[in-house]
């Protein structure tokens, strides 16, 4: 997962504290709300890495700091088409 979702601060120390990748936290803040998410990526660690979002639950502080996030894109834009 590209974008602001890997170098955010607040993420970063979100990540730290559950031993996790910053791309784990937004994918897993994401399925936290019900959200299918489709991650994607060329390198086999980082597939690896996207799949392993059931042995931790973001808690609640996590989920208000997350959301406080949200003026913020934290991927590629979804509405932005590369040819």
């Amino acid at each position: 997962m590209q974008g602001k979702c890997t170098t955010n601060p607040t993420i970063l120390k979100i990540a730290e504290k559950h031993q996790k990748t910053p791309a784990q936290i937004c994918l897993k803040w994401a399925v936290q709300q019900n959200i299918v998410v489709i991650p994607k990526s060329t390198h086999k660690e980082r597939l690896i890495a996207n799949t392993q979002l059931d042995d931790f639950m973001l808690y609640e502080e996590d989920m208000t700091t997350l959301f406080a996030l949200s003026q913020e894109r934290l991927g590629p834009d979804p509405n932005h088409v590369d040819f």
